[in-house]
């Protein structure tokens, strides 16, 4: 996973920080601000949508439960994108045989 190692993770990390630190200082789990964004831009794009992650714990549940009660301001999606660009990210999402077969990537 090109995203994870290497250089590429390094930096990657400082954007994960960037994000985490956003939902701090609003009182939030980063995991929250991150689905209440995906929920955020996709309602300005006039879609209708409720991300959902996997939970291996009750902790990460309620996170994800928690998060359809977040909004988002227009202000805190730009700081959002302001601290984590999606240009800004180093590395594919997989090794580049597998990239092949994603159509979302293209």
């Amino acid at each position: 996973m090109p995203r994870f190692g290497g250089e590429n993770g390094t930096h990657n990390r400082t954007l994960v920080s960037a994000s985490a630190a956003l939902a701090e200082a609003r009182g939030i789990p980063a995991a929250q601000l991150a689905m209440a964004y995906v929920r955020a831009k996709a309602t300005t794009q006039g879609i209708t949508l409720v991300p959902t992650l996997g939970s291996r714990t009750r902790a990460q549940l309620a996170d994800a439960l928690g998060a359809p009660q977040i909004a988002l301001s227009a202000d805190d999606i730009a700081a959002v994108e302001a601290a984590a660009p999606a240009a800004a990210v180093a590395g594919t999402r997989y090794a580049e045989p597998l990239m092949k077969h994603l159509d979302s990537e293209r």
